[in-house]
C-alpha cells in the first residue's frame, strides 16, 4: 500500500508539472516558451500587465481594436460595450485572460454582454 501511495504521489506531481509547463491559449499557436511572457522557464507568478502590453500594444490601442462596430444604440448595451474601455479603467490583463485556463469576462460579474474573451 505504501508503494502504491508513493507511486500515485509521484505520478500526480509529474502530471501537474507537465501541465504547468504547457503554454496555452493563443500563445501556443506561436510556439512560445514560458520565458517569453514570464521571463523565466519555471514561472512562479503571472506576467505583469506591463509584460502583456509590451507585445499587445497600449491599453488605448487595445480599446481601439476591441471597440464595437457601427453606431451605438442606447437600448442595446452590446453596441457600446468595450472590455478595454470601460468605467473600470485599465483592468489588469490576467483578470480576464487566463492563458492556462478558460478566459473570463469580468464585465459579466455585473453586466450581460455578448462577448467572448480570447
Amino acid at each position: 500500500m505504501k508503494n502504491c501511495l508513493i507511486f500515485l504521489t509521484l505520478f500526480l506531481m509529474a502530471a501537474s508539472a507537465a501541465q504547468a509547463m504547457n503554454v496555452g491559449g493563443a500563445h501556443a499557436d506561436f510556439d512560445f516558451s514560458c520565458a517569453d511572457c514570464h521571463h523565466q522557464d519555471e514561472p512562479e507568478k503571472a506576467p505583469s500587465m506591463k509584460d502583456c502590453l509590451a507585445c499587445h500594444g497600449t491599453y488605448e490601442e487595445l480599446a481601439e481594436l476591441t471597440k464595437p462596430e457601427g453606431e451605438p444604440d442606447p437600448t442595446d448595451p452590446d453596441t457600446f460595450a468595450n472590455p478595454h474601455h470601460s468605467h473600470m479603467g485599465p483592468v489588469p490583463c490576467m483578470e480576464c485572460h487566463k492563458t492556462h485556463q478558460k478566459s473570463v469576462l469580468i464585465c459579466e460579474d455585473c453586466h450581460n454582454f455578448d462577448m467572448q474573451p480570447k
